[in-house]
């Protein structure tokens, strides 16, 4: 399964709907331990890098990027007033914009043996980055028949 790219207002909601969520991304990674790179390409797609290092074949899949959030703040300016001797009261309101620009990263790592069979699986991630890999690594665990609420 192919990973896909959503607009930047999905990504937010993904993002902030994520946050209640326990990920299965650290799980995915420990299921694929002892699993064919295959098997991890079959769910995530062809990745990024791959390089050997010390004997063992690195396969690295990466994601970055960022979004800006908008939203209003609206400042009161209340008082009185006495104008030819009549008095008052006013109200006033000024609604300014405010953005905020934010990133996200995420690193997927897997070591492979020279059988291609993956020994270690590491992620990184800030700014909640890795929720682009978490529908294939959620599909990945239904499909072992592991249960995200009992995984670690």
């Amino acid at each position: 399964m192919a990973r896909s790219f959503t607009s930047k207002a999905v990504l937010l909601v993904v993002i902030l709907l994520g946050a209640c969520a326990p990920s299965p991304v650290g799980p995915g990674l420990q299921a694929l331990k002892g699993q064919d790179i295959r098997t991890a390409i079959n769910y995530q797609g062809y990745p990024d890098n791959k390089q050997t290092i010390v004997g063992n074949t690195v396969y690295t899949w990466s994601e970055n990027g960022g979004y800006t959030n908008t939203y209003p703040v609206t400042d009161y300016d209340r008082g009185e007033f006495e104008v030819n001797g009549k008095r008052g009261t006013y109200t006033n309101s000024t609604t300014n914009y405010v953005s905020e620009y934010n990133s996200y990263s995420c690193k997927i790592k897997l070591a492979t043996d020279e059988r291609d069979i993956i020994k270690t699986a590491q992620a990184s991630s800030s700014g909640g980055g890795c929720y682009v890999f978490e529908p294939a690594f959620k599909q990945m665990l239904d499909d072992f028949g592991i249960p995200l609420e009992a995984s670690p």
